[in-house]
């Protein structure tokens, strides 16, 4: 296995192991301290464990797509940026920041939602 395709599938699963922890521990606990206040300031605090768990769910699916490049790089061994394998993980990605990142703009920008 090549250096550059080891030092991929770690950093891959390092990464996606922290932003998993995260996701889980916010999704369990609705706990908003993770997310910057002025982004939760307009919201109502009825709501406010809801939204910290759907930017949870978000980060938890960008997390297992991180993973995921790790083993595929790993199994592969083929560096996580040159393979159309990473497809998936990919898709798993920007999904999960799109969760995040909609949520924040919805709730942040739409009190009233």
């Amino acid at each position: 296995m090549s250096h550059e395709a080891l030092m991929s599938s770690i950093g891959g699963m390092v990464t996606g192991v922290c932003f998993l922890v995260v996701g889980a521990l916010m999704v369990k606990t609705g706990s908003p301290g993770l997310i910057h206040s002025y982004h939760i300031a307009q919201i109502p605090k009825k709501r406010i464990p809801f939204v910290s768990r759907i930017i949870g769910l978000g980060t938890t699916l960008t997390g297992t797509g991180f993973v995921l490049a790790g083993i595929i790089s790993f199994v592969s061994e083929t560096p996580v940026s040159a393979s159309a394998t990473f497809i998936m993980p990919l898709i798993l990605i920007f999904a999960g920041l799109g969760i995040s990142l909609l949520t924040i703009a919805v709730f942040t920008f739409r009190p009233w939602s």
